[in-house]
């Protein structure tokens, strides 16, 4: 009985001693720190004249793998202004000339059926409505 103690207590001893020199000195891998997330930019005017604006779109490309990182697409699309369209800054009627660049924006369009329209126009705008930089920061 006392030499299968003996062993069984050796045994335990090997195992114990296996266990603690295998993970000595070893530090956990770092953690990746994590990218920060892309937020959505809101469409904002990047160009505007007596007759079109222009306005710059963000979209975030979200990844498919989790070995892919997401992505920001930046396109553009200009409207043509005609005298009907309406236009409201901050919550109030206001003429082309108060548009500026920079400014968030919301357009309201209706695509042209003149088979000779300007293809470089993605419609009429029928309504814009923006904001200011300071209206749109709150």
């Amino acid at each position: 009985m006392k030499t299968t103690f003996f062993k069984t207590t050796v045994a335990l001893i090997a195992m114990l001693a296996f266990c603690i020199s295998t993970h000595a000195g070893t530090t956990p891998a770092p953690k990746a720190s994590p990218t920060p997330a892309l937020k959505q930019k809101p469409d904002a005017i990047s160009a505007v004249s007596a007759d079109s604006i222009t306005v710059e779109h963000t979209k975030i490309k979200r990844p498919t793998s989790s070995k892919e990182k997401a992505t920001e697409e930046t396109s553009t699309k200009t409207y043509k202004i005609i005298p009907t369209t309406e236009i409201v800054i901050n919550g109030e009627t206001a003429k082309v000339d108060a548009l500026k660049t920079g400014m968030v924006v919301s357009v309201t369009s209706e695509t042209s059926t003149d088979p000779k329209a300007d293809k470089s126009i993605a419609g009429i705008a029928t309504r814009i409505s923006a904001k200011s930089a300071v209206a749109a920061k709150k």
